[in-house]
């Protein structure tokens, strides 16, 4: 039999960035499915006008992505698996930075 040796880690940061990416369309279609079904009058505004959680939940996206990115980093931290870890980070890290490049194309 062929063995082959695979360093601790190895292969977990595609997984990690896989993750990460799968949490990102869930989230997006969360909200999607919020528009859809007509939810979104409820969580867009508030009845003074106000932002309501819709809203500033896009608009602050590195901090709602904490909420559901930062357990699932602790818990593969806790497996031991540093190589989900590193990949969740990456996919977090490139979220933020494609919403602030959109948001600088928007505001010029």
């Amino acid at each position: 039999m062929n063995e082959t040796t695979q360093q601790p880690g190895s292969g977990g940061v595609r997984r990690g960035v896989g993750l990460g990416i799968a949490m990102n369309l869930i989230y997006f279609g969360f909200w999607i499915g919020f528009y859809y079904f007509g939810l979104d009058r409820y969580w867009l505004t508030t009845g003074t006008g106000e932002f309501g959680v819709f809203f500033w939940s896009l608009f602050f996206i590195g901090a709602t992505q904490a909420l559901y990115i930062g357990p699932a980093v602790l818990y593969y931290r806790w497996k031991q698996r540093p190589g989900v870890v590193k990949g969740l980070i990456i996919a977090a890290a490139v979220t933020v930075l494609l919403n602030g490049a959109c948001w600088a194309v928007m505001k010029s």
